[in-house]
């Protein structure tokens, strides 16, 4: 780190891992190159980190958000990955981990957030239940009398 300016030098110095001093750097403007020559590592540590924090940002973006819809994109898979652009995880409300669920149905991929399944869910077991009826005593009501209990 010898051609680091001594204030930046300093204040990189406290950092307690690789990955605060990269973001550190990349906050002051270097650029990953550089950053990977100046702490003496691999330019993909670098970018690992620093993509990782911009994939990170994007899905809380969406935390609080509805699901929307986008028009088609062209996407590639490259060594088995596809990387998804941040308008389509914005339209699909992930949730703060990112997780999703994946089907291929006729050959078409689906992709369903978590929160986006539930509500899917929870309208289709809307459509079947009657006004003003209890889904939770009916179950409870035929739990009782399948263990024969009095209700």
């Amino acid at each position: 780190m010898n051609s680091l300016p001594d204030d930046v030098r300093g204040a990189i110095d406290t950092l307690p891992t690789k990955s605060a001093k990269i973001r550190a750097l990349d906050e002051r403007g270097y650029k990953r190159a550089d950053i990977a020559r100046l702490l003496e590592i691999r330019y993909q540590h670098v970018r690992n980190v620093l993509e990782a924090d911009r994939m990170k940002a994007a899905r809380k973006k969406t935390v609080s958000g509805e699901p929307g819809t986008t028009s088609p994109i062209r996407l590639e898979i490259e060594n088995g990955r596809l990387v998804l652009p941040p308008q389509i995880l914005a339209a699909m409300a992930l949730d703060e981990d990112g997780q999703v669920s994946a089907a291929v149905q006729d050959g078409e991929l689906r992709v369903i957030s978590p929160r986006t399944a539930f509500r899917r869910a929870a309208s289709i077991a809307a459509r079947h239940k009657k006004p003003g009826e209890s889904v939770v005593d009916t179950f409870l009501a035929e739990r009782k009398a399948m263990w024969n209990e009095d209700a």
